[in-house]
């Protein structure tokens, strides 16, 4: 995305929700599903004009994002992780 390029992710990496999912949610896909990935990336090269919107969006993304945001989303994760950890032991 820092090169203007739309980006997909599964549901399972923290960026989709701060980085991907504010441009467009329909590129994060359920993790291990290769037919998903499949549909979501047939759909994105089948339409080059959306794609190129895609681009600048992701661009627009990347120019707001800040090292506060970053470091609030890593704060978040590590506080999900450690929930977890919690309701496991």
């Amino acid at each position: 995305m820092l090169c203007s390029c739309m980006a997909a992710a599964s549901d399972q990496v923290g960026a989709a929700r701060d980085l991907i999912a504010p441009v467009d949610p329909s590129y994060i896909y359920p993790c291990r599903d290769i037919g998903s990935l499949a549909a979501l990336l047939r759909g994105a090269f089948s339409d080059p004009h959306k794609l190129a919107k895609l681009r600048t969006a992701a661009d627009e993304r990347m120019t707001t994002w800040s090292p506060r945001e970053y470091i609030a989303a890593t704060l978040e994760a590590v506080e999900r992780a450690v929930s977890r950890l919690r309701r496991t032991s």
